[in-house]
């Protein structure tokens, strides 16, 4: 049987289709009533959509960011988001 390499996800969605979710996806999520006030606390949108896409791509298997430290859970969390806040709205 051959071996297989598998490639990461992250090599699969190009950097301009991440961002371009993570920028919609926020979009939204910015005007929707209750999720929009913890959002209200980010004060650098740019720096803000850009630390996302580097730990989703982290996520998704992308090795060339693996210096960078981010706990995304915690922050949101104590930015306000909540269980039940995010099953709300999604």
């Amino acid at each position: 049987m051959p071996k297989t390499h598998k490639i990461p996800l992250a090599d699969r969605i190009s950097f301009c289709t991440l961002k371009k979710i993570i920028k919609d996806f926020y979009g939204l999520a910015r005007v929707r009533p209750k999720i929009r006030t913890p959002l209200q606390k980010v004060q650098d949108w740019t720096e803000h959509l850009n630390r996302i896409q580097i730990v989703l791509r982290l996520t998704l298997g992308d090795k060339s960011h693996a210096h960078f430290r981010y706990n995304l859970i915690e922050k949101k969390f104590q930015s306000g988001f909540s269980n039940e806040l995010l099953s709300d709205e999604i």
